[in-house]
């Protein structure tokens, strides 16, 4: 065919490129690019580099001359280097004597000097100073700070910044000035990072201004997205606006801005690049709208890498937004890419939710996008990683916290959290990470995991990356931004002391380590000591020692003050604690006065005098007898005991001096003595009594001892004598003792002599009576020699009775032996025995009950003397039965068991046949809806419970099939991996506290079991705990033909559910390789299946064409377990088929005759080579197909015009877009 004038796809593309070539050769282009040779007359001047003082992040602009000195046209190459690496170069030609002035811009990043040049001119030197300018600290989004510490041990909260909203992103520190933004109409705040103290707020765009992005700082211009649909530039100093640029939706992406131009992700699937300062656009690459792009892009030699939730990983030239390479992921991503040592590490959100399912960490070629290895984890991994000497750490929101090996994935070691939203960082050999499920911040041991300390915040909603800096912790929460340090140390104990003569020591207590100590002296003498003074003993606290005492030289009060005590963090802790003593070489001077006589018991009174130089400062008395001393110069005292004392008078001064006299007192004898005769004595008749009166006292000596036993017998002598009464009775026996001096005492004790002679028990003779006849017992015969005091009976079945004559009956017949016990006045007892025969009725009897229900209700009243009354009135409804239970006269020793149904038994199910057959045709009808109605798949027989109150209560069980609750059994499946058969809800007006271990007796059809596939030994009782079903074991108790009946126990009453573990299978992706085939070629399709149950298992697969089964595969998968299967297909016919597996439509296939197919393959393979491996979708005449493509000189000038002309309208209608 021949072809007519015009321009492949091949030749756009080609054209494209080369004008993307020619654009990038006129303005500097970076290193990697062919070299240029600089001319024989080409020299290079003036050189300027600004500033040479700057923060990271900010970036140095170079310029210098450079001209052609020949006679000629002449290229040139001009490179910038950093410490003599070529970072870039621009090249050109200049003519003769032409001169031109070239421009760089370089970012610099890590703190340190740099020596800047270009042109082969004498290098400038530059000073970078740290700053953490963007979000985890650099261009790769590493987050690993390993110049910098946080607390390394549980730190309290040293400031706060509230504000309306969250605070979700990390700040930005840069010199003295930490910036941060609050989310949903919060504002951007300058603060200071040691005080939280503000130096300016904003609110860039208005009230919709509020951010979710980190901003970006570099040469005093911060950079943030906002959701007021724009990306914009701040003043640093001030917080004014330089400029903004608006997009077609929110930006949540944190900006990278590197070699001065910023790039950013939009919600409205862009990623753009505008300059950094001017805000204008560069270029900006769409993945498709709408989709959120709110991955922090990082920008690492020349490449832009971003992931979006178009569950891809996007790799696009820095210079030009081309796409180099896409990864696609497991599902959608926020995560930030991390990039090192050629390699990006990205996270994906998990396919089963936010926090269960499996998200993963991908580490990806940075080179060419192909996968080196991935990781799985629990929940979404939807924030950064980062990467730190060879290892990569990540959280995920199930609360998974791992540290992988970066070369191939192995995992090195774990935590675990609840909910890791925002992502770690690493600052030294210390990781940091925030937990938004249980609001925690946390640190680790980077290098093993260990956890060092966990800090439970005073807000929730921990969204944001934390940033360790300077000793600090910086964090946000659902309305604050919080900043955590080690505390100051505590200073306590402060002690002055004068050990010896006019010395004076010190020493204090601090709860942390001292690295700078100041302590003042004043008084008579002054001086300071500093930590060189001190020693350092104990640890937690630490004690800190006057390593010599200091010499005062002077006599007076001395006032020690801590006035510096910093920690190795210069936390200063002192504040001003103080202590003072006094130092005093000189005694007082005491005088006791004089001697004395006194008589025992009667008061004394002591005078004495003291004086001191610097001052008394206690006095007190030791009256030598073991009293307690008396302080005063003057006091009174009585000595108990006669005898010589001696009576001591000290004095004392501040310093501790003491000055003695003492006094002697003669105390006479004037006390009587106290007798003590015992303790009163009980002893039988002609027994002998022992009596020991040696517990009496006297202030001196007892002399003698004479007792009076008050029985008309001789009186006794000594303190231990012994007697014998020959009578009961009670006897007043007398005491008297008589001391040294004279002085006598009496006491009395009091003997009582008791009957020993036991009564005589008579129970009656033996006794034969007929079931249900009364028995009269009389225990009258009874004798003794006083008085019977009490009576007993046992009659042998459990019974007893108190009373002298009794009647009882007997409840079943047989031979009971009665005992009597009898007891007298004197207690003591005999005992008695007789037979009673209880013999069978001669005529029997019989009874019934017989109970009924009507209406689907029924009401049952069980009650028993031991246990309680309960009530159960029962109602049906389809498949659901409510029982309503009242429950009186609770015994809390027994357990209350409520009786709701028997289990249900084959006759029952045989009793609905019957009904079935006494009916017509209509009656068997309804007779079968009826049974269908009551055969409901669970049945709840019996509760039995222990309960702690005597309260009358209420229950209310109602049970139910799970089909009626389609969404609680979704949330049972996902959670246990079990089916529900049926549901079991127990209201209750009784207390949880006050119920224990409540037995479930239930059972379950047998037709359950056939229709699931599963045996009885999988049953068991869930409950529900709000948090999670808790699985309660069954045991299978009964069975009959129909039903399996259990047993399980629970805690306490809930909602339950009876289930069992089975496999569960759920098709969650499904896609077809190839949308166009040849008639006979084969259509593969990837099926991903998930087995969702507790119980392995197999599945069929079924391909469906246009509706119709034409292939299909067993997939055999494990308990939650995940699995890919292939189906494939090869179609006879020419045509447009519908593809589906199951009830999940794929899509649709186009199946060509061969030749048809050959010939579209041929073009669409050309176009796919001319463009870089991406195909171009369009359509070709008939004319194209087969002619030159590139001999027709005026095709190729009206192709460039065109896209000339194209890229003009596109930028047009791109600015008028904007401005609309």
């Amino acid at each position: 065919m021949t072809r007519g004038v015009g321009i492949t796809r091949q030749q756009v593309s080609t054209l494209v490129l080369t004008l993307v070539t020619v654009i990038s050769l006129v303005a500097w282009v970076p290193v990697g690019a062919a070299a240029v040779t600089n001319g024989a007359d080409i020299t290079h001047s003036n050189l300027s580099v600004t500033p040479t003082t700057l923060y990271e992040g900010s970036a140095v602009t170079v310029n210098v001359t450079v001209e052609n000195t020949g006679a000629s046209q002449q290229p040139y190459n001009t490179t910038l280097t950093v410490d003599g690496e070529v970072v870039a170069y621009q090249t050109g030609t200049l003519n003769a004597s032409e001169s031109r002035q070239l421009t760089f811009t370089e970012t610099l990043w890590g703190a340190g000097t740099y020596d800047v040049a270009a042109g082969g001119l004498a290098a400038q030197t530059v000073t970078v100073e740290a700053a953490n300018a963007k979000f985890h600290g650099g261009p790769g989004n590493l987050g690993n700070y390993p110049n910098q510490e946080g607390p390394l041990t549980e730190p309290v909260e040293v400031w706060n910044v509230s504000d309306t909203a969250p605070q979700v992103m990390q700040p930005t520190i840069v010199g003295d000035t930490l910036y941060t933004a609050f989310h949903d109409g919060g504002e951007l705040y300058a603060l200071d990072p040691e005080t939280g103290e503000v130096k300016w707020n904003a609110t860039p765009g208005g009230t919709w201004g509020s951010t979710w992005t980190t901003p970006a700082y570099a040469n005093g211009v911060l950079y943030l997205g906002s959701n007021d649909y724009k990306l914009h530039a701040i003043n640093a100093t001030d917080g004014t606006e330089i400029w903004s640029y608006e997009t077609q939706t929110n930006v949540r992406s944190a900006p990278a801005v590197v070699d001065g131009v910023v790039y950013f992700g939009s919600n409205d699937g862009n990623l753009t690049a505008v300059d950094a300062d001017t805000g204008e656009e560069l270029w900006y690459y769409t993945m498709y709208q709408p989709v959120l792009v709110e991955s922090n892009p990082a920008v690492v030699d020349g490449v832009v890498y971003v992931s979006a939730d178009d569950d891809n990983l996007t790799a696009l030239n820095a210079t030009t937004g081309a796409k180099l390479w896409n990864y696609t992921l497991r599902d959608e991503s926020q995560s930030d890419p991390t990039v090192a040592n050629d390699t990006v590490f990205v996270g994906s959100d998990s396919t089963m939710g936010e926090t269960s399912g499996n998200g993963s960490v991908y580490a990806i070629n940075a080179t060419d996008g192909t996968k080196r290895w991935n990781y799985s984890m629990t929940g979404d991994v939807d924030s950064s990683q980062v990467y730190a000497d060879g290892v990569v750490y990540a959280g995920s929101r199930g609360g998974e916290l791992v540290a992988l090996d970066a070369a191939d994935g192995s995992r090195l070691w774990n935590a675990s959290g609840s909910d890791f939203r925002g992502a770690p960082v690493v600052a030294g050999d210390v990781l940091y990470i925030t937990d938004f499920g249980d609001s925690t911040v946390r640190a680790f041991n980077a290098t093993d995991g260990t956890e060092l300390w966990s800090y439970n915040s005073p807000a929730s909603s921990l969204y944001a990356t934390p940033l360790a800096w300077n000793g600090y912790l910086y964090y946000g929460s659902g309305s604050q931004f919080h900043a955590l340090a080690e505390p100051a140390p505590t200073v306590s104990a402060v002690n002055a002391t004068n050990p010896t003569g006019q010395n004076l020591s010190v020493s204090f207590d601090s709860s942390q380590a001292l690295t700078n100590i100041s302590v003042s002296v004043a008084g008579p003498s002054s001086t300071a000591f500093t930590e060189a003074d001190f020693t350092e003993s104990g640890s937690e606290p630490y004690t800190y020692t006057l390593a010599s005492p200091y010499e005062t030289g002077s006599d007076g009060t001395y006032t020690v003050t801590v006035d510096t005590a910093e920690n190795a963090d210069g936390q200063d802790g002192a504040a001003s604690e103080s202590d003072s003593v006094t130092i005093d070489t000189v005694a007082p001077a005491v005088d006791a006065g004089a001697n004395a006589t006194v008589d025992e018991d009667v008061a004394l009174d002591f005078n004495a005098t003291a004086t001191d130089a610097v001052g008394v400062t206690s006095t007190s008395w030791d009256f030598g007898d073991g009293s307690a001393n008396v302080t005063g110069k003057n006091a009174t005292h009585t000595f108990a005991d006669p005898g010589t004392y001696t009576a001591t008078f000290t004095a004392s001064d501040a310093a501790g001096n003491e000055g003695t006299d003492t006094l002697v007192v003669t105390v006479n004898d004037t006390t009587a003595p106290t007798a003590d005769a015992g303790a009163n004595q009980t002893v039988d008749e002609d027994t002998a009594v022992d009596f020991d009166g040696s517990a009496s006292t006297d202030n001196g000596v007892i002399d003698s001892y004479e007792w009076d036993f008050d029985d008309g017998s001789a009186n006794a002598t000594g303190a231990t004598p012994s007697h014998t009464f020959a009578d009961p009775g009670t006897y007043n026996v007398t005491l008297n003792v008589t001391d040294t001096g004279g002085n006598a005492d009496a006491d009395t004790l009091v003997v009582t002599v008791a009957d020993a002679t036991a009564p005589t028990a008579d129970a009656g003779d033996n006794v034969s009576v007929t079931e249900g006849d009364a028995v009269k017992f009389d225990a009258s015969g009874s004798t003794d020699n006083g008085v019977l005091n009490s009576y007993e009976w046992d009659f042998g079945d459990g019974a007893n009775s108190t009373n002298a004559t009794e009647t009882h009956s007997y409840g079943s017949t047989g031979t009971y032996t009665v005992t009597l016990n009898v007891t007298d006045a004197a207690g003591n007892v005999d005992s008695d025995t007789m037979t009673v025969t209880v013999n069978e009725e001669s005529s029997s009897s019989s009874s019934s009950s017989s109970s009924s229900s009507s209406g689907g209700t029924a009401e049952t009243t069980e009650e028993t003397d031991d246990d309680a009354d309960v009530v159960v009135d029962t109602a049906s409804e389809g498949t659901t039965k409510r029982s309503d239970v009242s429950v009186t006269n609770v015994d809390t020793t027994r357990p209350v068991v409520i009786p709701l149904e028997p289990p249900a038994t084959d006759a029952e199910a045989g009793g609905s046949e019957t009904n079935e057959s006494a009916g017509g045709a209509g009656d068997a009808a309804s007779a079968d809806e009826s049974a269908s109605t009551a055969a409901e798949n669970i049945s709840v027989a019996q509760l039995s419970m222990n309960v702690r109150s005597e309260d009358d209560f209420t229950l209310s069980v109602t049970t139910y099939e799970a089909s009626e609750d389609e969404a609680t059994s979704e949330r049972f499946r996902r959670e246990t991996g079990a089916t529900s058969a049926g549901y079991v809800v127990v209201d209750h007006s009784i207390q949880d506290d006050d119920i224990d271990d409540v037995t479930f007796t239930f059972s379950v059809r047998k037709d359950y079991f056939e229709t699931t596939g599963v045996g009885p030994e999988s049953v068991a009782l869930y409950r529900d705990e709000q948090t999670q079903w808790r699985r309660l074991d069954a045991s299978l108790v009964e069975e009959s033909e129909s039903r399996y009946v259990f047993e399980a126990t629970s805690p306490g009453l809930s909602r339950f559910t009876i289930g069992s573990t089975v496999p569960v299978f759920e098709t969650t992706a499904a896609e077809v390789t190839e949308t166009s085939v040849s008639v006979g070629e084969e259509v593969e399709l990837s099926v991903d299946v998930s087995n969702l149950g507790g119980a392995g298992g197999s599945h069929e697969l079924d391909l469906l064409v246009d509706g119709e089964r034409v292939a299909g595969q067993t997939v055999e998968l494990g308990a939650f377990e995940n699995g890919t299967a292939t189906l494939s297909y090869a179609f006879d016919e020419a045509g447009t088929y519908e593809l589906a597996v199951g009830d999940r439509v794929v899509g649709s296939v186009t199946v060509e005759d061969a030749g048809e197919t050959e010939t579209a393959a041929s073009v669409d393979d050309s176009t796919a080579e001319a463009t870089g491996g991406e195909a171009v979708s369009g359509e070709t005449d008939g004319d194209e197909t087969g002619g030159d493509d590139g001999g027709n000189a005026t095709g190729w000038t009206l192709a460039v015009v065109a896209v000339l002309l194209a890229a003009g309208l596109g930028i047009a209608y791109r600015r008028r877009e904007r401005d609309e």
